[in-house]
């Protein structure tokens, strides 16, 4: 029955601040997100830069879903069993490394912008990075889904993809980095909880010792680090981003929130390109000083 609480008290939280869903999450990162952005030479675009025109067809993309929003409410019991396309975007293969790195994306992506968020990933660290494709459904479906895998522990294609793709590097003796934004932290969470599970049954849980998690914009309740197996995991999120205030930065003192987090004081935005910083010193408030993920020296705050 927690999970029925739980789940109302989301649903309560949507219907009593209108203004950060629709305003602040939703429109900031759809419709507000959009501008005639020219990036530097090299530097990845961000998702709602409407000088690349792949980005046009994203954006309609995410317009023919909200719209679609009814039918996919009576479809998505079959819809979640399945990813269409590929399920998977390949690293580089110019940017070999020693550790295997995937990225689970978040709401509101369609391929073309995993993609991005992967070469995102690709250019700041100078290593292949696996997509792992987590469907959108369009805006509305995407915030269902999300509640139901954060209250329920609701699996579906996206997570048993990942479980798949990770335990198999694993298993190769593979260190391996996750790096997961907003749902895709969700999914993180329930795959690193499912690897554990699997891994124990055959006697092969010290795997686990591989294991390295980064979070961005994580909208989970709780991330368990069972055992304390997992070598690090780290949550970064912007302070002004609705999805990390009700996911990581309210519950990360709970007992069942593991991990170190970095906070971006001053900046507003969900989307990964556009809004997130891959700088280690744009994250000045922190759990610990020293940055895994940015390979820190400590610094005085």
């Amino acid at each position: 029955m927690e999970e029925y609480r739980f789940a109302l008290e989301d649903i309560s939280w949507i219907i009593f601040h209108p203004y950060d869903v629709i305003v602040d999450f939703l429109l900031k990162n759809s419709l507000f997100a959009a501008r005639f952005i020219h990036n530097p030479p090299g530097e990845v675009p961000g998702e709602g830069d409407l000088f690349y025109p792949r980005n046009w067809i994203s954006i309609f993309h995410l317009v023919v879903n909200f719209l679609l929003t009814p039918l996919i409410a009576v479809l998505y019991p079959f819809l979640r069993m399945k990813s269409f396309g590929n399920m998977v975007r390949n690293p580089d293969p110019s940017k070999p490394s020693d550790v295997k790195w995937f990225f689970i994306n978040g709401i509101l992506v369609d391929h073309w912008w995993l993609d991005l968020n992967c070469r995102k990933l690709e250019m700041r660290f100078n290593v292949g990075v696996k997509g792992i494709y987590n469907r959108s459904y369009g805006p509305i479906w995407d915030i269902v889904e999300s509640i139901l895998q954060r209250d329920f522990n609701m699996y579906n294609a996206s997570v048993i993809n990942a479980i798949r793709e990770i335990i198999r590097e694993l298993r190769n003796e593979q260190p391996v980095r996750i790096i997961a934004h907003s749902q895709g932290a969700i999914i993180a969470g329930l795959v690193v909880d499912e690897l554990y599970r699997l891994l124990s049954l055959s006697d092969e849980k010290n795997y686990l010792r591989n294991l390295e998690v980064f979070t961005f914009a994580n909208g989970a309740r709780d991330f368990r680090n069972p055992e304390g197996l997992i070598k690090v995991i780290e949550h970064y999120a912007n302070i002004g981003d609705v999805i990390p205030r009700v996911g990581v930065l309210a519950n990360s003192s709970n007992s069942d929130f593991d991990g170190d987090v970095f906070i971006n004081g001053s900046t507003k935005g969900h989307l990964f390109n556009r809004y997130y910083s891959l700088n280690s010193q744009d994250y000045p408030i922190r759990t610990n000083p020293s940055s895994v993920l940015f390979h820190d020296k400590k610094v005085e705050l």
